[in-house]
């Protein structure tokens, strides 16, 4: 507002009356609780915390991210967990679930992974969703997750490049949700998996949820019945901000 409008210049404590506190900023943990074990090496560490963020500049610099790219080694961030919800890795070691993503939403997932990689668990069906505007570029951490599928902690994985022109159609991951519809059914009606799902909450979270109601409709089936199910039975989770 005032650089819409220079010549208005309040003094400094009447902006401060009337600017609203600010709020907590949420992150989603992209590590695993456990303590980690160097290779070769016998001597378990602490256990680390990490998160995925995204340094925002346009149209304003971001509030949280600006100071978080400002911080140097040994600076202190304070931090507190928030009440525990059902968004974690599956309990079970045979458990089949699908991850689905866009951009820094892929941090609690990069945890899910360590984690089984950590707990040693292979079974079931990981599948991860991933969707970034160009490959080579926003896929920071393709090579990472490429590791987790070769060690066998992650069954497959898919990634949509919005802005790449060879990307035959599939943008989003919503379009990739659309394109594997018989192997998302299998899994959700046949091998009862779990959908976690990461995102924006008014594009990509609509979008997706939207997609799967689609994919399970076809057969004669009823999606929209099939989805209000899974969210009753705390199957289908969200991690979704605005």
């Amino acid at each position: 507002l005032l650089a819409a409008f220079p010549s208005c210049k309040p003094p400094l404590s009447l902006l401060v009356e009337h600017v609203p506190r600010l709020l907590p900023r949420p992150y989603s943990m992209s590590t695993s609780p456990l303590p980690q074990t160097d290779t070769g090496a016998t001597v378990q560490q602490p256990p680390t915390l990490g998160f995925v963020y995204t340094v925002v500049e346009s149209p304003r610099p971001g509030l949280c991210t600006t100071w978080l790219q400002q911080l140097a080694r040994g600076d202190q961030v304070h931090v507190y967990p928030r009440v525990t919800s059902h968004f974690h890795a599956p309990d079970s070691a045979d458990a089949s679930f699908v991850m689905v993503c866009a951009g820094s939403g892929i941090g609690p997932f990069l945890g899910f992974l360590e984690h089984r990689k950590l707990m040693g668990v292979k079974g079931g069906f990981a599948w991860l969703v991933f969707g970034c505007r160009n490959k080579g570029k926003d896929d920071l951490h393709a090579e990472k997750l490429q590791n987790f599928q070769q060690e066998g902690y992650l069954s497959k994985l898919s990634i949509a490049y919005s802005r790449d022109e060879d990307n035959n159609g599939v943008k989003y991951v919503q379009h990739i949700i659309q394109s594997e519809a018989a192997s998302v059914r299998k899994l959700i009606l046949e091998d009862r998996a779990d959908v976690f799902v990461c995102g924006d909450a008014k594009n990509m979270g609509k979008s997706v949820h939207d997609a799967f109601v689609e994919v399970l409709s076809e057969d004669g089936g009823d999606g929209a019945d099939v989805m209000k199910s899974l969210v009753a039975q705390k199957r289908y989770k969200q991690d979704l901000w605005a």
